[in-house]
Protein backbone atom coordinates (compact mmCIF):
# COMPACT_ATOMS: atom_id res chain seq x y z
CA UNK A 1 0.00 0.00 0.00
CA UNK A 2 2.72 2.49 0.93
CA UNK A 3 4.81 1.76 -2.04
CA UNK A 4 1.58 2.17 -4.34
CA UNK A 5 0.76 5.32 -2.59
CA UNK A 6 4.78 6.78 -3.15
CA UNK A 7 4.47 5.66 -6.92
CA UNK A 8 1.11 7.41 -7.82
CA UNK A 9 2.25 10.59 -5.75
CA UNK A 10 5.59 10.06 -8.14
CA UNK A 11 3.73 9.78 -11.46
CA UNK A 12 1.39 13.20 -10.74
CA UNK A 13 4.53 14.47 -9.96
CA UNK A 14 7.64 13.64 -12.19
CA UNK A 15 9.48 17.24 -11.69
CA UNK A 16 10.80 15.57 -8.40
CA UNK A 17 12.53 12.78 -7.11
CA UNK A 18 11.28 9.88 -5.21
CA UNK A 19 12.58 7.95 -2.24
CA UNK A 20 10.37 5.00 -0.79
CA UNK A 21 11.66 4.28 2.70
CA UNK A 22 10.18 1.47 4.17
CA UNK A 23 10.24 0.07 8.07
CA UNK A 24 13.33 -2.94 8.57
CA UNK A 25 13.17 -5.51 10.16
CA UNK A 26 14.92 -6.35 13.09
CA UNK A 27 17.24 -8.68 12.51
CA UNK A 28 19.07 -5.98 9.91
CA UNK A 29 20.22 -4.11 12.80
CA UNK A 30 21.75 -6.47 14.13
CA UNK A 31 23.03 -9.50 12.23
CA UNK A 32 25.75 -8.45 9.55
CA UNK A 33 24.16 -8.09 6.54
CA UNK A 34 24.50 -7.74 2.87
CA UNK A 35 23.31 -5.13 0.33
CA UNK A 36 22.69 -5.40 -3.50
CA UNK A 37 22.16 -2.34 -5.70
CA UNK A 38 20.57 -2.50 -9.04
CA UNK A 39 19.10 0.03 -11.80
CA UNK A 40 16.24 -0.22 -14.13
CA UNK A 41 15.29 3.01 -16.91
CA UNK A 42 16.60 4.61 -19.69
CA UNK A 43 16.92 8.13 -18.82
CA UNK A 44 15.57 11.23 -19.52
CA UNK A 45 14.37 10.85 -23.00
CA UNK A 46 12.67 7.81 -22.04
CA UNK A 47 11.24 8.24 -18.14
CA UNK A 48 12.81 8.42 -14.58
CA UNK A 49 16.52 6.16 -13.76
CA UNK A 50 14.91 3.52 -10.84
CA UNK A 51 17.43 2.57 -8.32
CA UNK A 52 16.85 0.05 -5.03
CA UNK A 53 18.49 -2.12 -2.39
CA UNK A 54 17.45 -5.21 -0.94
CA UNK A 55 19.13 -5.84 2.26
CA UNK A 56 19.38 -9.23 3.89
CA UNK A 57 21.12 -11.42 6.23
CA UNK A 58 24.68 -12.17 5.00
CA UNK A 59 24.21 -15.82 5.86
CA UNK A 60 21.03 -16.82 4.91
CA UNK A 61 19.89 -13.89 2.53
CA UNK A 62 20.69 -14.99 -0.98
CA UNK A 63 20.34 -18.62 -0.36
CA UNK A 64 16.82 -17.67 0.83
CA UNK A 65 16.08 -15.36 -1.90
CA UNK A 66 17.25 -18.19 -4.49
CA UNK A 67 14.98 -20.92 -2.85
CA UNK A 68 11.60 -18.79 -3.44
CA UNK A 69 12.58 -17.83 -7.14
CA UNK A 70 13.97 -14.72 -7.41
CA UNK A 71 16.84 -13.76 -10.64
CA UNK A 72 17.89 -11.33 -12.77
CA UNK A 73 14.62 -9.48 -13.24
CA UNK A 74 15.37 -9.47 -16.82
CA UNK A 75 14.79 -13.46 -16.96
CA UNK A 76 11.63 -13.11 -15.02
CA UNK A 77 8.40 -12.43 -16.39
CA UNK A 78 5.93 -9.35 -15.55
CA UNK A 79 4.15 -11.65 -13.73
CA UNK A 80 6.70 -13.22 -11.94
CA UNK A 81 8.33 -9.94 -11.03
CA UNK A 82 4.83 -9.65 -9.40
CA UNK A 83 4.55 -12.32 -7.68
CA UNK A 84 8.11 -11.59 -6.49
CA UNK A 85 7.48 -8.14 -4.87
CA UNK A 86 4.46 -9.85 -3.25
CA UNK A 87 6.35 -12.13 -1.45
CA UNK A 88 9.12 -10.10 0.01
CA UNK A 89 6.61 -7.77 1.41
CA UNK A 90 4.80 -10.58 3.24
CA UNK A 91 6.15 -13.04 6.00
CA UNK A 92 8.01 -14.62 6.07
CA UNK A 93 9.96 -12.68 4.02
CA UNK A 94 9.00 -9.04 4.44
CA UNK A 95 10.51 -10.25 8.16
CA UNK A 96 14.24 -10.94 6.94
CA UNK A 97 14.48 -8.67 4.19
CA UNK A 98 13.93 -4.63 3.45
CA UNK A 99 14.54 -2.50 0.54
CA UNK A 100 15.03 1.30 -0.08
CA UNK A 101 13.67 2.80 -3.55
CA UNK A 102 15.19 5.82 -4.87
CA UNK A 103 13.91 7.19 -8.29
CA UNK A 104 15.17 9.99 -10.26
CA UNK A 105 12.95 12.37 -12.41
CA UNK A 106 13.27 13.31 -16.08
CA UNK A 107 13.25 16.67 -14.95
CA UNK A 108 15.97 16.32 -12.60
CA UNK A 109 18.15 13.85 -15.01
CA UNK A 110 17.90 16.34 -17.90
CA UNK A 111 18.56 19.72 -15.68
CA UNK A 112 21.93 17.59 -14.51
CA UNK A 113 23.26 17.20 -17.90
CA UNK A 114 22.28 20.70 -19.22
CA UNK A 115 23.05 23.11 -16.00
CA UNK A 116 26.79 24.06 -15.53
CA UNK A 117 28.92 22.18 -14.15
CA UNK A 118 27.25 19.33 -16.56
CA UNK A 119 26.59 15.59 -15.00
CA UNK A 120 26.68 13.07 -16.72
CA UNK A 121 24.14 9.90 -16.64
CA UNK A 122 26.63 7.55 -14.93
CA UNK A 123 27.66 10.21 -12.06
CA UNK A 124 24.15 10.37 -11.57
CA UNK A 125 23.76 6.89 -11.12
CA UNK A 126 26.53 6.86 -8.85
CA UNK A 127 25.40 9.38 -6.20
CA UNK A 128 21.96 7.55 -6.32
CA UNK A 129 23.83 4.23 -5.71
CA UNK A 130 26.23 5.91 -2.58
CA UNK A 131 22.63 7.78 -1.41
CA UNK A 132 21.19 3.77 -0.87
CA UNK A 133 24.35 2.58 0.87
CA UNK A 134 24.12 5.79 3.18
CA UNK A 135 20.69 5.39 4.18
CA UNK A 136 21.40 2.01 5.04
CA UNK A 137 23.89 3.04 7.46
CA UNK A 138 22.39 5.83 8.81
CA UNK A 139 19.53 3.32 9.39
CA UNK A 140 21.60 1.25 11.46
CA UNK A 141 22.08 -1.70 9.08
CA UNK A 142 25.44 -3.99 10.05
CA UNK A 143 26.35 -3.97 6.76
CA UNK A 144 29.24 -6.38 5.47
CA UNK A 145 28.99 -6.65 2.00
CA UNK A 146 27.95 -4.93 -1.15
CA UNK A 147 26.90 -6.03 -4.09
CA UNK A 148 26.49 -3.60 -6.73
CA UNK A 149 25.08 -3.92 -10.82
CA UNK A 150 27.87 -3.83 -13.25
CA UNK A 151 27.80 -0.11 -14.55
CA UNK A 152 28.75 1.15 -10.78
CA UNK A 153 30.79 -1.59 -10.18
CA UNK A 154 33.05 -0.88 -12.97
CA UNK A 155 33.95 2.91 -11.47
CA UNK A 156 35.61 0.92 -8.20
CA UNK A 157 34.53 2.24 -4.78
CA UNK A 158 31.86 4.47 -6.01
CA UNK A 159 34.20 6.58 -7.95
CA UNK A 160 35.91 7.92 -5.10
CA UNK A 161 32.50 8.48 -3.20
CA UNK A 162 32.29 6.33 -0.33
CA UNK A 163 30.06 6.26 2.01
CA UNK A 164 30.67 6.89 5.82
CA UNK A 165 31.26 3.73 7.45
CA UNK A 166 31.82 1.13 4.38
Amino acid sequence: EQYLACLEQFWSNTDQNLLIDFALPNCLLTEPCVLGIDEAGRGPVLGPMVYACAIGPLESGEPRLKTVGFADSKTLTEEQRESLFEAVNTPPLCDQFGYFVSALSPHYLTSNMLDLPKTNLNTMSMDAAVGLVQRAIDRGVRLQQIKVDTLIAAHGHFGGRRPARV
